[in-house]
């Protein structure tokens, strides 16, 4: 079982790791250097907002699921608090929305709407929670499925610098496709119910994980932003 389990986190960070050497270079020569600069801000600045997302929850969260595996209920409760957390930090991010639209052109911005669609499939994605109970090998599957088909799908549709504009939204769709595949199987396998989440026990976890997130952003900050 353990082994099953990290050739399935290795499995998973191959595929994220060897989708864009193999696709922006394609991009690259496909789309043209001009409509491909604004694919990678669109890219970074969906990178920062994902980094808001990813918060301190993929070490906090690994701790508490860990804690209480064998607790269905207060499985529920820990995992619809941090899925609404998350979402409160996605909408958060995007009041940023009208800042970008002025200040990039129509184009760079249908991109970044776009790219938007990576930082929310990861919301649904729940990368922790299988971390904290060891099982990754069935999302490891629809991981590297998910991969394969924004591969395939952008060779298949992005033939010329007119469909450029299209190549971040087939991306980001076959993404949330294996997003929401995962996340149908962690419900199933671990009985997750709905579950009524208090806001200050929300706010609570943020304030916690604070300096988690500043270590994050502080990694964003050295390497991401550098493209920008």
């Amino acid at each position: 079982k353990d082994k099953l389990n990290l050739l399935s986190l290795i499995s998973i960070q191959a595929s994220n790791a060897v989708l864009p050497l193999i696709l922006f270079p394609f991009l690259l020569i496909t789309i043209g250097t001009e409509l491909f600069s604004k694919l990678v801000i669109a890219e970074i600045i969906s990178v920062i907002i994902l980094t808001i997302i990813i918060y301190g929850y993929e070490i906090d969260g690994v701790k508490r699921i860990a804690a209480i595996q064998q607790n269905p209920q207060q499985l529920s409760i820990v995992f619809n608090e941090i899925l609404i957390a998350r979402f409160l930090l996605f909408c958060l991010s995007l009041i940023s929305l009208p800042l970008l639209f002025a200040y990039y052109d129509t184009e760079t911005f249908l991109f970044i709407l776009s790219w938007l669609l990576i930082p929310f499939s990861y919301i649904l994605q729940n990368s922790y929670f299988f971390l904290a109970v060891q099982d990754n090998f069935f999302p490891a599957i629809f991981n590297i499925a998910s991969r394969i088909i924004a591969l395939v799908a952008t060779f298949f549709f992005i033939k010329s610098p007119a469909e450029g504009i299209y190549a971040p939204l087939v991306i980001g769709i076959s993404y949330l496709c294996g997003s929401i595949a995962t996340l149908v199987y962690l419900i199933s396998k671990n009985h997750i119910k709905p579950e009524r989440v208090s806001i200050s026990k929300c706010w609570a976890s943020l304030t916690e994980n604070f300096n988690i997130f500043l270590s994050n952003a502080s990694v964003l900050l050295y390497r991401d932003l550098n493209v920008l």
